[in-house]
C-alpha cells in the first residue's frame, strides 16, 4: 500500500528501506556486490521487504540500507533483550559461537546522513562493524576516503563463557592484531566472556595482563594514533600520531633497520618508546645504495628489546 501510494505521486523523491544484513548466510564475508543469500524465515523476510521496496518508480532515488543490531550507551537494543533476564525468563541463546554484527546508533545516524547527502548514490548499503577479522586495507566509503572502523574479536572462539573452549589467542598475537587495527586507521574491540558468576576465565586475566603490561610502556604509540600514510615495513607496522611515526618492529632486520618513507633530512630524533633512550641514524656505508631512505641504528646486539614488538618513535621536523 505504501508503494502503491508513493507512485501516485511524483513529490517523493528519496525513499528510504530499512532491512538487515540476516539477509546474508551467518557464516562468511559479504558485501553489497555479494549475490549469495542465506535461507530461513528472517531471510526470505528481508528479501520479500526489498523486493517491494524495488518496486518505486524510476523517479524516485531507493537506498536500502542492511545493518545489524544497534547498540548505543543508552542500551540500543540491549533494552529489549534485557527484558527476559529481569522477568527471569531468560535463556541462552545459541552456541555462543554465532556471528553478532552490530553498529553503534550515532555510526548508523552519520551513515545514513552520508548517504542522504550523495545525490548520485542508490541501491543497497550495509552498515555493520567488522567481525571476528580484520579489513585488508581498513575500511573506506565508496569514493576511497578512510572511515572510522572497528573490529569486534573474541579471546577465544566464543563471545560468551565455553568451559570447554580453551583455544585462546596468545597475548603477543592479540597485542600485534591491536596494532595492525591501529595502523589501518581503526580500533580494536576485545571481547572477554564471564562465566555463570561474573568471573573472567584464567587465560583471559593472563592475556589481560601482558596486554596491560606492553599498553603501560608503548601505549602512546596506540592512543590516538592511526594511519601513517606510509609504506607498510617487512619487519611489523606502522602507527602515527602527528609528527611521530611509531615503526612496530616485531623482527630485528640485518644491519640498520630501514625506515621506509622516511628521508634522513626529516628527522628530527629517533628513540624507543619504552624506554625513552635515544637511536641514533645510521651513517654505515651498507645502505648507502639507499640515499633517499634513513636507517635506524639499533646497535650490535640483533636481540630486540621487546621480542613482541619494539616500539621506536620517530620524530619528524615540523
Amino acid at each position: 500500500m505504501l508503494v502503491d501510494a508513493i507512485n501516485r505521486t511524483d513529490r517523493v523523491r528519496l525513499f528510504i528501506s530499512a532491512s538487515a544484513v540476516g539477509y546474508y548466510p551467518s557464516r562468511g564475508c559479504y558485501d553489497e556486490y555479494s549475490h549469495v543469500k542465506s535461507d530461513g524465515f528472517l531471510a526470505g523476510l528481508c528479501r520479500a521487504w526489498e523486493a517491494e521496496a524495488g518496486l518505486i518508480r524510476k523517479s524516485a532515488r531507493l537506498i536500502i540500507t542492511r545493518f545489524g543490531v544497534v547498540l548505543s550507551p543508552e542500551g540500543g537494543a540491549f533494552l529489549q533483550l534485557i527484558r527476559p533476564l529481569q522477568s527471569r525468563l531468560a535463556t541462552v541463546i545459541g552456541s555462543g559461537n554465532q556471528p553478532f554484527t552490530w553498529i553503534a546508533l550515532t555510526d548508523l545516524i552519520g551513515a545514513m546522513g552520508f548517504v542522504i547527502d550523495q545525490p548520485g548514490w542508490s541501491g543497497v548499503f550495509n552498515f555493520v562493524t567488522p567481525e571476528q577479522m580484520i579489513p585488508p586495507n581498513g575500511i573506506q566509503d565508496v569514493n576511497g576516503n578512510d572511515i572510522a572502523w572497528e573490529s569486534c574479536v573474541t579471546m577465544n572462539n566464543h563471545w560468551g563463557y565455553c568451559a570447554n573452549d580453551h583455544f585462546f589467542k596468545p597475548a603477543p598475537m592479540l597485542i600485534k592484531k591491536l596494532v595492525e587495527c591501529v595502523s589501518k586507521g581503526g580500533n580494536l574491540l576485545l571481547n572477554v566472556g564471564p562465566d555463570a558468576r561474573g568471573n573472567i576465565p584464567e587465560e583471559s586475566i593472563e592475556r589481560l595482563a601482558e596486554i596491560g603490561k606492553w599498553m603501560k610502556k608503548n601505549g602512546e604509540s596506540i592512543y590516538g594514533c592511526g594511519k601513517a600514510g606510509i609504506e607498510k615495513p617487512d619487519f611489523g607496522r606502522v602507527t602515527r600520531h602527528g609528527n611521530h611515526l611509531y615503526f612496530h618492529v616485531y623482527e630485528n632486520t640485518v644491519g640498520p633497520l630501514p625506515l621506509p618513507g622516511v628521508k634522513k633530512e626529516e628527522i628530527q630524533a629517533i628513540r624507543y618508546v619504552a624506554t625513552g633512550a635515544e637511536i641514533p641514524v645510521s651513517t654505515s656505508w651498507v645502505h648507502s645504495d639507499y640515499p633517499t631512505m634513513a636507517f635506524a641504528d639499533l646497535g650490535e646486539d640483533p636481540v630486540l628489546p621487546d621480542g613482541v614488538d619494539t616500539v621506536i618513535d620517530v620524530i619528524l621536523k615540523k
